[in-house]
């Protein structure tokens, strides 16, 4: 899918998000814990601030339509999601991976829909704006020491 070189960056941190998801997907031989430490530490890594990074961007240049409220419920649910995650002792698995899905859906919506949503409601000065902080941050893999997902 062609997309907007000022949202290439985001675009290359969802590839990271899917892979994440996939990961999450194969974790049934992963102990709880490993699994728990695996989400918290993506999280705190990557997503929350891929997170926050794409609210200050766009919602202060959007109104409250059907994309823009969409986008604020899928990333307030993840949230709230990795929150139970944090402080819960059972059911990792389920919440593993109703957070892959859950992910997933948000990234496939961002990619699909919002993102070439935005490249026409946008002007070209907030899109060139908005390449301009985007190209100074640095994207990296999130290194776990327990590849859970190999076995």
């Amino acid at each position: 899918m062609k997309r907007s070189e000022h949202l290439l960056p985001l675009s290359h941190e969802h590839h990271h998000g899917l892979l994440f998801c996939s990961r999450l997907q194969k974790a049934d031989n992963a102990n709880s814990k490993t699994l728990q430490s695996y989400i918290v530490g993506f999280w705190e890594h990557s997503l929350q601030r891929h997170f926050d990074m794409e609210e200050e961007l766009f919602l202060p240049l959007l109104k409250d339509e059907e994309p823009t409220l969409q986008f604020r419920k899928e990333h307030q649910q993840i949230r709230q999601l990795v929150s139970s995650i944090k402080t819960s002792e059972k059911g990792m698995h389920e919440y593993a991976l109703t957070l892959a899905k859950l992910t997933n859906d948000h990234i496939r919506f961002e990619e699909r829909e919002f993102f070439p949503w935005l490249e026409k409601k946008l002007s070209p000065g907030d899109m060139s704006t908005i390449g301009s902080i985007l190209s100074k941050i640095e994207i990296s893999a999130y290194d776990f020491p327990d590849p859970f997902w190999k076995t």
